[in-house]
């Protein structure tokens, strides 16, 4: 059976690129050419060479995708510490400075210009002599399976500012997105859209999502979604397009499904999605159990520390989750399930839960946290005096030492990090079984959502999408000993068969 993959950027390192050295979407990244001390020294390696090129994809045995059209942020790439490797590095092959400054001053707009160039690359960028293509899974289409040649492929919108004419969030309208949008679904499939993405824009609050940049557009402020959020989201539902809930802070999220639930979309919404998700591991309610307020900040976003909460085993190691908010509480995971949509798990390390360890000998025994920003208006869902920090201890929450024991010697790392994938099945498993859902169904909602060159950090089992098929048989051959570990075989449908 071919692979899917529900979130891809196939063609955005090709966005920082200028013709006549436009990096080809079909052809890997030359990492041999970047500094040596930056390849051995950091994960840099591993970010910037190719992970979902469209000939690694079909290499690989993917068939369908659903790939993001997506503009950066003038925050993301607008900052002195990409422009000095544009500038100063081997880089610039990779990040035309005269690119990046055409699309700083708005010289090149978001849409139609980056849009309409972006889905060039992908259908028309030369492939040699080779009769491989890729295509747009229109309604007129007809998907083949079968056919070991061809791409189809559908599209997702990441943020409501990729379909505006400026990344200036004082100029973004909803008429323009809404325009742009009607435009893009007449010619290509649309799937689903995401209301936001990583900095402060006008329709929906996100979820604080970026961490080595500094800047304070990144610094969510606001309140849920605004009254343009809602116009977009019905715009959405009346043409089929699904909604993305992966950026939307949490407050957000609680309030479309309020919105849902009190009919504001009508009696019967379509599905709720999350393409590319990791997941916290808790509800709600223990939210506030595993949160640190460090300070108001500018008194309209608040620092925030969380501990990383420990569940699950791989027989001799805990595994952890990231609570960050980006990430789905079991409250959005049912949501989506009874809502008959579909969740895609990133492979992404950071979202699926695993951290370096500081190894310094007086910090082995500290817990790992994560950094977050929150917005003020939004602060009361992360607080409850009652039980504030009350699980912020090594009972609940992982510590250096044990993931530092974990990956020692290296080699063990990439099982750690497949245990962590291990772990998130498990939890959907069990918030299926404690909401007295199908844990059948629930099993058939679940699909990975790579992030793949999405500039992600990935699990080192699975690096790139020509490393899926391998990735596919360890996680077939590990499962069922991760769920004795955890005294959970139980759980799994009488449907699926396991050898021990």
């Amino acid at each position: 059976m071919p692979y899917f993959d529900f979130h891809i950027h196939p063609t955005l390192k090709s966005m920082f690129t200028a013709f006549p050295e436009k990096t080809n979407p079909w052809e890997d990244i030359d990492i041999a050419s970047i500094n040596w001390v930056v390849r051995w020294c950091s994960d840099f390696e591993i970010l910037l060479a190719s992970q979902c090129n469209l000939s690694q994809l079909i290499d690989s045995g993917t068939s369908l995708a659903c790939v993001a059209l997506f503009v950066p942020e003038r925050g993301f790439f607008d900052n002195e510490l990409l422009k000095k490797q544009a500038v100063r590095t081997k880089l610039r092959r990779y990040l035309n400075p005269q690119r990046l400054g055409a699309m700083i001053s708005g010289e090149l707009k978001p849409y139609p210009d980056l849009v309409e160039e972006d889905l060039m690359v992908l259908f028309e960028s030369d492939n040699g002599e080779s009769q491989r293509r890729v295509i747009a899974l229109n309604s007129g289409s007809e998907y083949d399976e079968t056919k070991t040649d061809a791409l189809y492929v559908v599209f997702t919108i990441e943020g409501c500012h990729t379909l505006s004419s400026s990344l200036n969030r004082d100029s973004i309208n909803t008429s323009e997105v809404l325009n742009n949008l009607e435009a893009l679904r007449i010619h290509y499939p649309i799937l689903s859209l995401n209301l936001t993405h990583i900095e402060r824009y006008p329709f929906c609050n996100h979820a604080y999502g970026i961490l080595f940049v500094a800047t304070d557009d990144f610094m969510p402020k606001a309140k849920g979604i605004a009254g343009q959020g809602i116009e977009i989201i019905k715009y959405c539902y009346e043409h089929e397009i699904l909604i993305d809930v992966k950026h939307m802070s949490l407050w957000a999220r609680r309030q479309l499904m309020q919105l849902r639930l009190a009919g504001e979309f009508g009696q019967s919404p379509p599905p709720l999605v999350c393409t590319h998700a990791g997941f916290t591991g808790i509800n709600d309610e223990a939210l506030p159990m595993y949160v640190s307020v460090s300070d108001n900040g500018d008194n309209e976003s608040v620092k925030i520390s969380l501990g990383k909460p420990k569940k699950y085993t791989d027989g001799l190691n805990w595994t952890t989750f990231n609570p960050s908010s980006i990430n789905l509480f079991d409250e959005d995971i049912i949501e989506i399930l009874i809502s008959g949509g579909i969740i895609g798990l990133s492979l992404d390390k950071r979202i699926l839960g695993y951290t370096e360890p500081d190894t310094q000998p007086g910090n082995m025994h500290e817990l790992i946290s994560e950094i977050e920003f929150v917005s003020a208006q939004e602060l009361s869902l992360f607080t409850d005096e009652a039980i504030q920090g009350d699980r912020l201890e090594e009972s609940y929450c992982i510590t250096n030492h044990e993931v530092e024991t974990a990956t020692n010697p290296i080699g063990k790392t990439p099982d750690y990090h497949l245990a962590h994938f291990n772990s998130h099945l498990l939890h959907l498993m069990t918030v299926a079984k404690a909401h007295n859902y199908s844990i059948a169904d629930a099993l058939g909602q679940i699909c990975i959502g790579s992030d793949f060159d999405g500039l992600i950090n990935p699990i080192w089992c699975c690096e790139n999408v020509k490393a899926m098929p391998a990735f596919k048989a360890l996680f077939i051959d590990s499962f069922a000993d991760f769920l004795v570990a955890n005294d959970s075989m139980h759980l799994l449908p009488d449907s699926i068969t396991v050898q021990l």
